[in-house]
């Protein structure tokens, strides 16, 4: 495999279970509306995400997605570049640590309480007149 093949499957593997985690509350119908929403930028900017370019970001983002989709409706998950994803078990599973079985039967939590915006503070520039004496004096002393 090329080495950006390689960082393609290790960010992967790290982003479709979270996407699955993300997506695991909704319906099937919803989760085949999002997977065909990725078919436009998978089929337009795919390239790029074997060639590298602008746009190799979202298609990788699209493709996480889709596979996430896929993994929580395709019966038995689904498998690409030798991973293997899926949302509930069943018999034969390629995946040595399924992501259901940290995916769980309840949902996860999401922070309801937004974290609080810091407080701005007024930070007093120096004179600039005092600043150009100083900077003479450096100059003129070396110090």
């Amino acid at each position: 495999m090329s080495p950006a093949a390689d960082q393609l499957r290790d960010w992967l593997l790290m982003v479709v279970p979270l996407r699955m985690a993300e997506l695991r509350n909704r319906t099937p119908d919803q989760l085949m509306a999002v997977g065909r929403a990725q078919v436009d930028a998978l089929g337009s900017r795919g390239d790029v995400l074997q060639y590298g370019g602008r746009g190799a970001g979202d298609a990788a983002a699209a493709m996480a997605t889709g596979l996430a989709a896929l993994a929580l409706t395709a019966e038995g998950g689904v498998t690409f570049s030798g991973l293997h994803w899926c949302g509930a078990p069943h018999t034969e599973c390629p995946s040595r640590t399924p992501v259901w079985r940290w995916l769980g039967v309840y949902e996860l939590p999401v922070p309801a309480v937004p974290v609080p915006a810091r407080p701005v503070e007024d930070v007093p520039l120096p004179d600039l007149d005092a600043l150009r004496v100083r900077l003479e004096e450096v100059a003129r002393d070396g110090r």
